[in-house]
Order: C-alpha cells, then structure tokens, then sequence
C-alpha cells in the first residue's frame, strides 16, 4: 500500500512534540509483527522507510513456536492436525519465496500462514536484517528469558532508544491458545530436526540458545 499508508498509522509531527512536552524528554513510536521478520523483503522495506529505526527481534524456541502458530491457525483457517500440517508444509509452500521475489506485490497465503517448521529456521532471517540495518541496530532477545523477567528486556529496550525507564505495570500474557499437548514422538522429531538450526543462530549471536533443552525438559515432564 506504500510508505504514504504506512506512515499514516503513526503519530504526525505535531503529535509526537506534543508527546514530548508531555513526557519532558524523548519519547518513541513503534509497532510489531511477527512475519516481518520471515518475509524476505520485509528488512530491506523497513531499511528504505525508517533507516534510524531499532530493529528488536524475539527468538523463541521454534518447536514451541511452530505448535503456537499451528493452535493460532486452527482457530482460524488451518483444518489439518499438527503433525499433518507440519507434513504437509513444503508441498503447500514450494514455490512461494520464488513467486514473492520475483513479484514484490504478490501476497502468498501459504508463505505466511502455512510455513511452521520454517518460520523457526532463524539464522537467515537475521542475517537479512542484519544485513539492512547493521548488527549495531538490531536487538535480538530469547522469548522465554523475556517472558522470565520481562522488565530487563523492556529496560535494553528503553536504553538503546535513551529513554527514561519506565516500570511495567502489565506483563500478563494475551492470545494464548490451548490445545492438546504435541506427543513425545513428534516433539522430539521436531527438537532434532530443529537443532542445526539452533546451532547456526547460537554461532551466529555467540551465545547458547536454551531452546533444546526446554524442548527435553517439557518431554520429561510429560
């Protein structure tokens, strides 16, 4: 729809110095989603319109994330079970980053809503973004230490922006879906299928990912 549509969704100049009156010092305007982050022209779109910006990403363990986008879907349009879905996946996707680069305007259903086990696949994603913004902007952080003490992260946040710092009053969790639990041989299929691809984002970001071993833990206790 265009950077014109786009901005138009955000403050306009008078209202951001207005904020600024208000809150005595800088104040930041952002938004979210989680596709942008997989869809191949997303970083060098965001790049183009809003250069400055800080890119913050969350990186959850994909196991748990491709179950979370599966429950989502279910409620919506995915009529297929979990493990079925999951098979089903590269005979419903093959072709779609094809077709995305070579038509920017093309929206694909099947790259969006359909692609579980590859939207966990980080390391490329980030390399993209990283590539469009520079390491120096873009702030990546595990999901599952966020939800363990969401006020740190918010603060890394506020910090890098040079904002004051600002104590969270609501850090109760929405959209959550329930459904039945995955079975132990389907998650550890998956936990094994998913581990060079954790490996590559733990060489990539130079830390260890906690990912596989909540993945074993959540089997134990099964």
């Amino acid at each position: 729809m265009g950077d014109r549509w786009y901005r138009s969704h955000f403050p306009s100049s008078a209202a951001a110095r207005r904020a600024r009156r208000r809150a005595g010092g800088p104040v930041a305007c952002g938004e979210a989603s989680p596709y942008y982050l997989y869809h191949p022209l997303a970083p060098a779109r965001a790049a183009a319109t809003v250069p400055d910006a800080l890119v913050v990403v969350l990186l959850r363990d994909p196991v748990e994330r491709a179950f979370s986008h599966w429950k989502e879907r279910s409620q919506h349009t995915e009529t297929l079970p979990f493990e079925a879905a999951v098979e089903a996946e590269s005979v419903r996707c093959a072709g779609e980053l094809e077709r995305i680069l070579a038509d920017p305007i093309y929206v694909s259903f099947a790259h969006r809503h359909q692609s579980y086990i590859d939207q966990g696949r980080y390391a490329p994603m980030l390399e993209r973004w990283f590539d469009a913004f520079g390491r120096e902007r873009v702030l990546v952080g595990v999901s599952e230490e966020m939800y363990a003490d969401p006020q740190t992260f918010y603060d890394q946040i506020t910090d890098r922006l040079g904002l004051g710092r600002h104590r969270l009053c609501d850090v109760e969790a929405y959209n959550a879906e329930t459904a039945p639990e995955m079975s132990h041989e389907l998650r550890q299929r998956l936990t094994e299928l998913f581990r060079p691809d954790v490996d590559a984002v733990a060489a990539q970001l130079g830390r260890p990912m906690p990912w596989l071993s909540l993945s074993a833990n959540k089997e134990s206790s099964a």
